[in-house]
């Protein structure tokens, strides 16, 4: 037998390499991401640099360049994963379209996102509600219950009465998936049909933002569900495909960022592009990344058992925690150098994470028949 040559040997490494990033399915990758994914919108939401309602300014100093780079860059990741993951699961068993599993997979989805969207703006209503009894009992005011409602649109709350968002801020999200499934035959014709070459299109008006300025039908989350649906109609894992080209992907995410981070508050136009092109090169590498974690076992069960509660932190966190865990860090933690702002940042993220856990961890043990209604059934382990 004769030795083997090292070109041979640098061919069996890469085929050993590409074989482990192929190993975990979507399955796994899917419930690997879920938690990382919600820490990064709950990181998004405890920027703390130009909120209006935070008594707090820094311009300049490399504190404003890690939240900028976390919050406006890195983090906005999240919701196109979340969006990708939708279209792919959505189009399972659809790659021959019948209007039966359509019909059922709308039943299904009235019960995972419609009815969630509903009950959690009623609620995050009536914290509001609560939340300013309280105010106006402490300063000693008159308190009256519509102009509670009328200030976040009346019935308009459900839909974008509050700066055309649903009371429930983040769930912009739910609304724009809800009608872009409703679309989905749509969009099974066009992605069948044109097959790369539709989502190309959809691609490169994300990128360039040739699109209307609707708040109920936004193009990054068409795109990323489409990319996603685009995979399943494949029947392939997304980006297994390019994995074996893994360092270009996270060599552009990088320059892409960079970009991003120069043109922020400078050009807004070009600033604007590198942000979505950043978005597309990091959504591919968290999800190769992704796939690569996946293989440490210890790390995997923790993701997993995190990601349990994505959707109700997910849901919870914006109206009823962060503002208030922000206020309480201010306080606690004088602003006196970068450290101290940076540290605020990642308590608040921190904290509001660790206590919609615990919120969604009790409500599992006293009353799980409710927590799985709040979270449209979606399976709660053990």
């Amino acid at each position: 037998m004769t030795k083997t040559n090292s070109s041979t040997t640098r061919i069996a490494k890469n085929t050993f390499t590409s074989e482990i990033l192929t190993m975990t399915n979507s399955k796994d990758v899917i419930s690997f991401l879920r938690f990382p994914m919600a820490a990064l919108i709950v990181l998004l939401h405890a920027d703390i640099v130009y909120q209006s309602d935070i008594p707090i300014r820094y311009d300049g100093g490399w504190a404003n360049i890690v939240i900028i780079t976390l919050s406006y860059g890195i983090c906005q990741v999240a919701v196109p994963v979340f969006a990708l993951i939708s279209g792919y699961l959505f189009f399972g068993g659809l790659q021959c379209f019948q209007t039966t599993t359509w019909i059922a997979k709308i039943k299904r989805r009235f019960t995972s996102l419609f009815v969630p969207y509903i009950l959690w703006n009623i609620i995050a209503f009536l914290w509001m509600i609560f939340y300013n009894y309280l105010l106006h009992t402490f300063r000693g005011s008159e308190f009256d219950v519509m102009n509670v409602y009328e200030s976040v649109g009346g019935l308009r709350l459900f839909w974008d009465g509050w700066c055309n968002l649903p009371i429930d801020g983040p769930l912009w999200y739910i609304k724009n998936l809800m009608i872009i499934i409703l679309l989905s035959p749509l969009l099974y014709v066009v992605i069948k049909y044109s097959k790369s070459m539709g989502v190309l299109v959809l691609g490169l008006l994300y990128v360039f933002n040739i699109w209307p300025s609707w708040h109920w039908f936004n193009i990054q989350v068409i795109f990323f569900f489409s990319l996603g649906a685009y995979y399943k109609l494949k029947d392939e894992e997304p980006f297994v495909d390019i994995c074996r080209y893994r360092f270009y992907a996270y060599l552009l995410a990088g320059f892409s960022l960079l970009a991003l981070l120069l043109s922020f508050n400078i050009s807004p136009k070009y600033s604007l592009i590198a942000h979505h092109l950043f978005t597309i090169f990091g959504v591919i590498s968290v999800f190769i990344a992704a796939r690569k974690f996946t293989q440490y076992e210890k790390l995997n069960s923790i993701f997993c058992m995190l990601g349990a509660s994505s959707f109700f932190v997910y849901a919870v966190h914006r109206f009823a925690l962060i503002d208030l865990v922000k206020d309480i860090a201010i306080k606690l933690i004088p602003q006196n150098s970068d450290f101290a702002l940076i540290a605020v940042y990642f308590v608040v993220a921190f904290s509001t994470f660790i206590i919609c856990h615990c919120m969604f961890l009790v409500m599992k043990a006293l009353c799980p028949r409710i927590l799985s209604l709040l979270i449209g059934g979606r399976i709660i382990t053990k």
